[in-house]
């Protein structure tokens, strides 16, 4: 191993897997009211298991864009990537009401406005509609902040309108449309020694983006769900770089018998990317999986064979996992191997690093996943997953310093990275008002086809969140985010190890009647000044709070 962090990587694999079987075999008690009434919908054909557990924000997916404030959250990715290995995302807003729940009724209406210690104003509509099968919203965002160090400045602004229609009992309709624009300033190098115009620091990007999916269940007793989804995004740079992308999926699913699924799905990614108007590449990845699922007593299987079209060439990758429940426990043990492929667009790419140079070759991602682990799922509260084993990664994303200042970042095209790898999930309810979230993900780098070190990705990542509303007008959060500093290259070809970095921010809301609630953020409450990328200081301690109203609802 060429890593420093190996000896690291293992104790806290060490630490955290003996923690997490000590806290499996403890007698837990959770206070929850189990006297709540839940109305269930189901709409396919699947027959849901019940337990009271919670939804962990820590993901293996990949990150979205790097806003600089640096507040962590792990919402999955608008294009669904899926790599195990990537930078962590980064949000200007530490706690956002959630003013789009499915439970919704009526009409509703809020504003959300606020403002900080770094320049930043925040504002935030949104609007919804549910009625007789129609559900309607519309949501507008604008935040912006200009930091201590020259030209450290970003502002986002976004909007999307989304509309689902239920035509009966069996046919559900979605469409949903939407933009956004991101500015950021190329902020990372000494401005006392060198002077660079802003036009060439400046980073806009323009996201432009459509789509509709139907879901239909067919069948006296809902046989067959069939789910299909059609979405098209157009991403423009001010680097005179475009892209134009279609996604087209088409997910189908057969109950043959009790306890046997037939499952199956077309799945297309169509990319093109441009630069002065003129083509510079283009990849089509066509990928029909062919699977069969299969439980029978405490054993599930599921598995087949997805059929691959990339670069003009037809491959076949398996597909396994299979999974049995111990006699009188809550544990579920699993094993398989697992394949992922996507292509690395301008647009994943720049949600990943906002500060990297437009590339000019589009690569296709490819991961192999051998793992194995557990699950649990108590109905006391308790809810732990864990996941070990061996990755292989092609044309894996790496970032560096480019050119002599290092301001911008290049990025690297591994065609072969492996790892040992640890992923880990624990929520606990306590109670309906208390949840302790917590997550790893660790990797151990092995070996690698075309460069030294793994530029630019986390080995290792600790999530630590506590969601607890102490009044029934008060909702709070507490997460505290570690992880191990990756390896870099300055710009005279120099590697260099970041240093570790703890990231701890807490957002609180209080509702002063039906109408009007007051919120403030803390964030990177220590003053961390860490570097996620390499020259790139984080914003320091920062806060912004407001006001949020409802506009329909009366006092």
């Amino acid at each position: 191993m060429r890593y420093p962090n190996k000896v690291e990587f293992l104790l806290s694999f060490t630490v955290i897997t003996v923690l997490l079987l000590l806290l499996t075999n403890a007698d837990l008690h959770a206070q929850i009211d189990r006297n709540r009434k839940e109305e269930i919908n189901i709409t396919s054909a699947f027959k849901p298991s019940i337990v009271r557990t919670g939804k962990l924000e820590f993901r293996a997916d990949p990150p979205l864009k790097d806003t600089s404030a640096y507040v962590f959250r792990y919402n999955q990715s608008t294009l669904n990537f899926k790599t195990s290995v990537g930078p962590i995302e980064v949000k200007p807003i530490a706690f956002k009401s959630d003013t789009d729940a499915d439970n919704i009724s009526g009409e509703t209406f809020f504003a959300k406005l606020g403002y900080g210690n770094i320049q930043n104003p925040f504002a935030s509509l949104s609007y919804n509609s549910k009625s007789q099968g129609n559900h309607f919203s519309l949501h507008a965002d604008h935040n912006s902040a200009k930091g201590s160090f020259a030209d450290q400045q970003y502002a986002n602004s976004s909007l999307l309108a989304k509309f689902s229609k239920r035509i009966n009992e069996n046919q559900v309709a979605d469409f949903s449309a939407g933009y956004d624009f991101n500015a950021y300033k190329l902020y990372g190098y000494d401005h006392d020694a060198i002077t660079i115009p802003s036009d060439q620091i400046q980073q806009n990007y323009h996201h432009a983006f459509g789509g509709l999916s139907y879901q239909y269940v067919a069948g006296s007793d809902g046989q067959t769900l069939f789910t299909p989804s059609m979405r098209y995004d157009y991403f423009r740079t001010n680097r005179l770089v475009s892209e134009n992308q279609l996604l087209i999926k088409m997910p189908v699913s057969f109950r043959i018998a009790s306890g046997l699924h037939l499952k199956t799905a077309i799945d297309i990614h169509a990319l093109q990317l441009s630069q002065n108007s003129k083509q510079q590449d283009a990849k089509t990845l066509i990928q029909v999986p062919l699977n069969i699922e299969y439980a029978v007593n405490q054993i599930m299987l599921f598995g087949g064979i997805t059929p691959v079209l990339k670069n003009d060439k037809l491959s076949v990758l398996p597909e396994i996992q299979v999974s049995y429940k111990l006699p009188e426990t809550s544990v579920k043990v699993k094993v398989g191997f697992h394949n992922e492929l996507n292509i690395n667009s301008m647009y994943k790419l720049n949600q990943i690093n906002p500060f990297i140079l437009p590339v000019d070759t589009l690569t296709i991602f490819q991961e192999q996943q051998y793992f194995a682990g557990f699950d649990l799922h108590s109905a006391k509260g308790l809810q732990l997953s864990v996941k070990t084993g061996y990755s292989q990664f092609k044309n894996q994303p790496l970032f560096i310093n480019n050119g002599a200042f290092g301001n911008e970042l290049k990025v690297l095209n591994e065609t072969s990275l492996s790892a040992l790898m640890l992923d880990a999930n624990l929520t606990y309810i306590f109670s309906n008002n208390l949840k302790f979230s917590s997550g790893l993900k660790g990797y151990s780098f092995q070996k690698q086809s075309d460069y030294d070190e793994a530029y630019g990705l986390l080995p290792l990542e600790l999530l630590f969140r506590l969601d607890w509303e102490p009044l029934e007008q008060l909702k709070t959060r507490f997460t505290t985010v570690l992880w191990s500093g990756t390896m870099s290259k300055t710009g005279n070809n120099t590697d260099i190890k970041l240093q570790d970095a703890a990231d701890i921010s807490m957002g609180v809301e209080y509702k002063l009647n039906k109408k009007w609630a007051l919120w403030i953020d803390l964030n990177n409450i220590a003053n961390s000044r860490y570097q996620r990328w390499n020259q790139y200081p984080s914003f320091g301690f920062n806060f912004i709070g407001g006001v949020r109203y409802a506009f329909n609802k009366k006092d």
